[in-house]
């Protein structure tokens, strides 16, 4: 809606949003009472209260756009399945199960890092630190020496899960 600048435009709206400066009930070019409510008041407005009323009337924004996956559905700080949810990836459990090394050299590989070195300790704490996920060295070491398979399992669908939804890195 468009209006020209020496149009008056008639709308009721309770002052106090419109007028922050003025008192309660009272405006420019008021006549009648406004907190008796709109059939009470016949109150005029120049046309610069428009743009008042639709920024009033706007959305605000909460959460920002994101490209690809909802932020909702992510947590990038926490693993992506639990120690022992093998069953949500047969083919990684099958895999630490019956070839325990192999599963450390992938995990290794895709982490950039020395063959050797996927089933370790500080392979667990690298992964964890690098998506900040909450433990700490000790937790690591503890899961490490008591479940290796388990340990190196998570780390393999963590990666597997991050890769599909594009934030492994």
């Amino acid at each position: 809606m468009r209006v020209s600048k020496s149009q008056k435009v008639e709308f009721h709206l309770p002052h106090k949003a419109l007028y922050t400066g003025a008192e309660a009930g009272k405006s420019p070019a008021h006549e009648g009472d406004c907190s008796a409510g709109p059939a009470a008041c016949s109150c005029e407005r120049d046309p610069g209260d428009l743009k008042e009323l639709e920024m009033a009337s706007l959305p605000v924004v909460t959460t920002q756009p994101q490209y690809g996956v909802p932020v909702s559905s992510i947590s990038r700080n926490t693993w992506q399945t639990g120690l022992m949810d093998c069953c949500t990836d047969c083919g990684v459990c099958l895999c630490g199960t019956f070839c325990f090394p192999c599963l450390g050299c992938q995990v290794a590989g895709d982490m950039s890092e020395c063959c050797l070195c996927g089933t370790s300790v500080a392979m667990r704490t690298l992964y964890r630190t690098r998506y900040s996920i909450p433990g700490s060295i000790c937790s690591d070491f503890c899961i490490t020496l008591c479940c290796p398979v388990c340990s190196v399992c998570q780390i393999k669908r963590d990666i597997n899960r991050r890769r599909a939804l594009g934030i492994f890195w």
